[in-house]
């Protein structure tokens, strides 16, 4: 009778053994795969430290980042606490927005590296150069000339002006004072208006012109007020009055007022650039008035070096007060033509600003000019692409001969600048 019972008791401990042997086997590889996966688990927890870290080095550094980023890891926080199981995801998830946030963030709140350019006119050079070295940047001097406002060796000039952003270790450029003088005038009669001048203003003077019929070298110097040898200061004004063989021009002031002459290239074949030629002129006369004159292109720079888009470039760059273009045809037209601009609508500004301009012109050169007539513009790309009141006078051509004496002869075009200058100086100028 005991025999069963021990069988079964066998069995069962058999039973037992057996399971026991299977119940250890994953015991024992629990415990032999956990020192494989401690290492990543340290892994992440030193990665999200140091992004945490840093992350926090950033914030302190930034402090309009902290909002962001605590609000961040609060909310990550948050949900990894009630995800227990989604925390590894949260976290590494977590870690990457944050690195990517802090980059972000460090873009557009980290100062851009600029400085802004002080303000050193008028302060004598040292206090200059400690104020740029302390910036970061580096001063040049690159001029001296007499002033009668600024003191001797203090900044006369600077360039960038006052309040420009640069980077720094860029050059701030200054022009020095040398102070204001007594000296005597410097004896100009016989010089050019342009040698005269230049000459003048290099001692600190301004310079007036007014015309008178002579027989002297149209254009040259043949009095001065005061007199030369006459002591004067700087700043003080001189006025000097040119020959010219065609009647006074009337002294006006053109200050603050911008011109821009576009002289036509020209055509294949023409014996000289009569279009430069009256430009030159004329560019005389308003500078002299004290007008900024702008050439759309350089004496001797022809087609195809400078097209018609690069001379409405250069107008447009300007912002200037008028436009006065001269051409010469390349047929046979003869005679001198005023081409017009007319306004498009009753809104076109610029038209109808042209429109007093071409009457004062018209009016001034037909007085020397009876033979000049008038038509509208058409197909003109400089009058109609600068965005400025303009005229252009149409000279005539080389291929007639009238018109190609009148562009040898220096008479003939000390008239034609001289009547448009006085048009200019009756619409802009102060007399």
């Amino acid at each position: 009778m005991m025999t069963p019972s021990r069988g079964r008791h066998g069995s069962g401990a058999r039973k037992h053994a057996t399971t026991g042997t299977d119940h250890r086997r994953p015991h024992t590889e629990s415990h032999a795969s956990a020192p494989v996966r401690a290492p990543r688990a340290e892994g992440r927890k030193a990665l999200v430290a140091s992004a945490g870290a840093w992350a926090k080095d950033i914030s302190g550094r930034l402090p309009r980042a902290r909002v962001l980023l605590l609000g961040a890891g609060a909310w990550a926080k948050d949900i990894s606490g009630r995800l227990p199981r989604a925390r590894v995801l949260l976290l590494g998830a977590g870690a990457v927005l944050l690195v990517a946030a802090v980059v972000v963030t460090a873009i557009v709140l980290l100062p851009s590296r600029t400085v802004r350019v002080p303000d050193l006119v008028g302060i004598p050079r040292a206090q200059a150069a400690e104020r740029v070295t302390a910036l970061g940047l580096v001063l040049n001097v690159r001029d001296t000339g007499y002033s009668p406002t600024i003191a001797k060796d203090s900044v006369a000039a600077q360039e960038p002006t006052a309040g420009l952003l640069v980077s720094p270790g860029s050059t701030v450029m200054i022009d020095l004072s040398a102070g204001s003088e007594s000296f005597a005038l410097p004896d100009v009669i016989g010089q050019d208006l342009d040698t005269a001048r230049g000459a003048l203003r290099a001692r600190g003077l301004t310079v007036t012109f007014t015309t008178a019929i002579s027989t002297a070298d149209s254009g040259t110097v043949i009095a001065s007020a005061p007199e030369a040898g006459t002591p004067v200061l700087t700043g003080d004004t001189v006025r000097l009055t040119l020959a010219t063989s065609v009647g006074a021009v009337s002294a006006s002031d053109l200050t603050g007022v911008a011109i821009v002459l576009d002289p036509a290239p020209p055509n294949a074949g023409d014996a000289s650039d009569a279009s430069m030629d009256a430009a030159i002129r004329l560019s005389a006369l308003l500078s002299a008035a004290g007008a900024t004159v702008t050439m759309t292109r350089e004496s001797g720079v022809t087609s195809p070096a400078v097209t018609p888009a690069d001379r409405v470039r250069i107008a447009k760059e300007t912002s200037a007060t008028a436009l006065v273009g001269f051409s010469v045809m390349p047929s046979s037209l003869e005679g001198m033509v005023l081409l017009t601009m007319q306004p498009s609508s009753a809104s076109d500004q610029v038209g109808t600003a042209a429109g007093p301009l071409a009457d004062a012109v018209f009016a001034s050169l037909r007085i020397d000019m009876s033979a000049i007539s008038t038509l509208t513009a058409a197909g003109d790309a400089v009058l109609s692409g600068s965005g400025l009141p303009g005229v252009r006078v149409r000279l005539g051509s080389f291929a007639s001969e009238s018109d190609a004496k009148s562009f040898a002869d220096e008479r003939w075009l000390e008239v034609l600048a001289n009547d448009i200058y006085r048009a200019l100086a009756q619409l802009y100028g102060r007399q």
